[in-house]
């Protein structure tokens, strides 16, 4: 099995598409603009129960769409940042979960 990125090489195009993948707005600059001083959640991890074969791929895109906001947003002088998650290792395995 291998990972793959969205297969998209235009910035913009790349934006747009994890944007309307992962999120409710209809592009990337929807999503930087967004009223009232909205901040994204963007869970870079999923909960164990949902994991599935494609988890680490989705994870990637989700850390290039929280990567690609945050750079937005410095970029343009605004403090907003998108929250990533908390995360902890489970007792019982070491493995890694979502708390919060």
């Amino acid at each position: 099995m291998s990972i793959q990125a969205a297969p998209i090489d235009d910035k913009t195009a790349l934006r747009n598409y994890l944007t309307r993948k992962h999120t409710a707005f209809d592009s990337f600059d929807d999503l930087i603009n967004a009223a009232g001083g909205y901040e994204p959640t963007i869970r870079c991890m999923a909960p164990r129960e949902t994991r599935s074969w494609d988890y680490r791929a989705e994870r990637l895109e989700l850390l290039a769409l929280a990567d690609h906001y945050d750079g937005a947003q410095e970029q343009r002088g605004d403090p907003r940042r998108a929250y990533r998650g908390t995360y902890m290792p489970s007792r019982v395995d070491g493995d890694v979960e979502f708390i919060g």
